[in-house]
């Protein structure tokens, strides 16, 4: 039998409003399921879009116990075909937490989570609060510190029977689990036109590609995603912040790690970009 629940989400400005929200979700089993690698029960079931935002920021308040601070954002949906293949026809958001996220280089199982995936991803780092204000790629670069190589590494989380959509994915904080930082270029107004025309390339150990997209497959310029996170996160009453680092979303198609497989992404013709790569066991 279900257990309702009442819980008040204080929303994180001294002005903003307190919202109460009711679930008849059972929120630490998602987070228990969630720490011991088992699919996530709770969510076979309809439910709103209320209803899973209300269910994520109770969900990513139990990450912040098992997986650290909350450092920043992960979006997903971003890519058109994405959304395309989901039946989704917006961005949605989730929250990334500090143990996350692992250093270039990093050696992990192929089976890191519970339906493990991998992609090519971009991290950019909030260098002030102005960028909640920005209307442009070019005024959204101003408020930047850096580019960051990123190869995300989400996870399904809920047994393959149970049908993946938008409005789930918000509820599971966007299959956030684990992702591959490489190193930091500084932003510059020069990267904008080059953002939105490079090639990210996801390359195995012998070279080969498996999957490539250009920096406009994210919402016709990758920083647009940053724009559209802004908003949302108005609409909440929260704002972007100073040191947040917010994952723009995939630039390919989600693939299946493989045992013995190493995997680097790379940003043609972004000048000064690194990688960052990962090995799977």
């Amino acid at each position: 039998m279900n257990i309702f629940r009442v819980y008040f989400l204080a929303l994180l400005v001294s002005s903003g409003p307190l919202l109460a929200c009711t679930t008849s979700v059972d929120v630490p089993r998602m987070l228990s399921d969630w720490s011991n690698r088992q699919p996530v029960r709770g969510l076979e079931g309809e439910i709103s879009m209320t209803e899973a935002e209300c269910i994520r920021t109770e969900f990513q308040q139990g990450l912040v116990v098992r997986a650290g601070k909350q450092v920043g954002y992960k979006l997903g949906l971003t890519n058109a075909n994405v959304q395309k293949a989901l039946g989704h026809d917006a961005p949605i958001s989730g929250a990334l937490m500090a143990s996350m996220l692992l250093p270039d280089g990093s050696e992990l199982p192929a089976q890191f989570g519970t339906r493990p995936l991998m992609e090519a991803d971009l991290l950019v780092e909030v260098a002030d609060e102005g960028i909640n204000e920005a209307q442009s790629p070019a005024e959204v670069i101003q408020h930047l510190s850096g580019v960051i190589p990123f190869i995300e590494l989400p996870d399904l989380l809920v047994d393959p029977q149970v049908k993946i959509n938008g409005v789930r994915l918000v509820a599971l904080n966007v299959g956030a689990r684990l992702g591959i930082v490489g190193k930091t270029l500084p932003a510059s107004p020069t990267l904008v036109d080059a953002l939105a025309s490079m090639t990210v390339v996801l390359t195995d150990e012998s070279g080969k590609v498996l999957a490539q997209g250009r920096g406009s497959d994210i919402l016709g310029h990758p920083l647009n995603a940053v724009i559209w996170l802004a908003k949302d996160l108005s609409r909440l009453g929260l704002r972007l912040k100073k040191g947040d680092l917010i994952s723009l979303g995939s630039f390919n198609a989600p693939l299946k790690p493989l045992p013995g497989q190493s995997v680097t992404v790379s940003y043609q013709g972004l000048s000064g970009m690194g990688t960052a790569s990962v090995r799977f066991k």
